[in-house]
């Protein structure tokens, strides 16, 4: 029953981060009511859970009758499913919902970045707290190696600045390494520099983007940071 009922409770929980989506990249004041982007009433299209909305066929804005964005059922759907693996992953936990609170974290910054190129301090300077404080209160022994993780993880991102990494970036490789821990930290970013560069390839060989082309690098982080979690907090 773990597994359902963990999925269910990050549909509920990506609900309550849709909002928080779309307000932080504008800087606007933060609510975790949905309401439509183009009439601004709520809840949007008559459903709380955009999930809900798509499986009754109600996903144009009752008010206005605008169509509303698939990244809100995407993002509930994904974020579930992210969820139900961890519950398969961790069990009844301090570690599960340790975890959880990570793959929500990372889930959101990989949302802002795609959609605004912004990876929200809102967002990552508390969850770099949590992370502290979590292997602080549960590994203690453990700090000083999620540390250095944290310091390569910055230090290899703010020498990629050269290459016109934003500064949101640079932290974010420090979430990961965190995260991670020495050495794995190398690892994952192993598996985020394939994974954007596979990507980076792909749009200029499509001619989707170009060599001057700004390429959002929080989303292959985010990758690694991911696996970091399913593997081992």
């Amino acid at each position: 029953m773990l597994i359902p009922l963990w999925g269910a409770l990050g549909v509920t929980l990506a609900a309550v981060l849709n909002p928080l989506a779309d307000r932080l990249p504008k800087h606007a004041s933060l609510s975790l009511q949905s309401v439509c982007p183009y009439c601004g009433s709520s809840p949007a299209g008559g459903q709380p859970l955009a999930t809900v909305a798509l499986l009754v066929g109600r996903l144009r804005c009752r008010t206005c009758g605008s169509r509303l964005p698939a990244r809100r059922w995407l993002f509930e759907l994904c974020l579930g499913l992210l969820f139900a693996l961890l519950a398969w992953r961790y069990g009844w936990s301090i570690q599960l919902v340790v975890a959880s609170l990570h793959a929500a974290a990372l889930a959101l910054i990989a949302v802002t970045d795609l959609e605004e190129r912004i990876v929200p301090d809102a967002v990552l300077l508390p969850a770099v707290l949590f992370s502290i404080l979590t292997t602080l209160a549960l590994s203690p022994s453990q700090l000083p190696n999620r540390l250095l993780a944290g310091a390569v993880g910055f230090g290899i991102f703010l020498a990629l600045r050269v290459l016109k990494m934003g500064w949101g970036d640079v932290k974010l490789a420090c979430y990961v390494g965190l995260i991670a821990g020495y050495p794995r930290v190398f690892a994952c970013l192993t598996i985020t520099a394939l994974a954007g560069g596979l990507a980076a390839a792909a749009l200029l060989l499509t001619r989707r983007a170009h060599r001057r082309s700004y390429i959002p690098y929080a989303p292959y982080l985010v990758l690694g940071a991911l696996l970091a979690v399913l593997v081992r907090i």
